[in-house]
């Protein structure tokens, strides 16, 4: 049983800058093109804000972006 709280990246997610990190937690992205999968329910979603021409990041640009806010957030709060 998996009992550590699932932050998922999606665009349709709270605004990653506005966004209080629970203190462990799993990070998962979405696959690109389809994002999450139907079936899974995380307890967070988090969306990284773009550029209205920009159509996506990829899951690897994503993880990154979400791990530097991440860590900004645990040095600077």
């Amino acid at each position: 049983d998996f009992d550590m709280p699932i932050v998922a990246l999606s665009p349709d997610g709270e605004n990653i800058h506005n966004f209080a990190f629970p203190e462990r937690f799993a990070l998962l992205a979405g696959m690109e093109g389809p994002g999450l999968p139907k079936e899974l329910q995380p307890l967070y979603k988090v969306s990284i804000p773009m550029e209205p021409f920009v159509e996506s990041l990829n899951a690897s640009v994503a993880i990154s972006i979400a791990l530097y806010e991440w860590q900004k957030k645990i040095r600077f709060d």
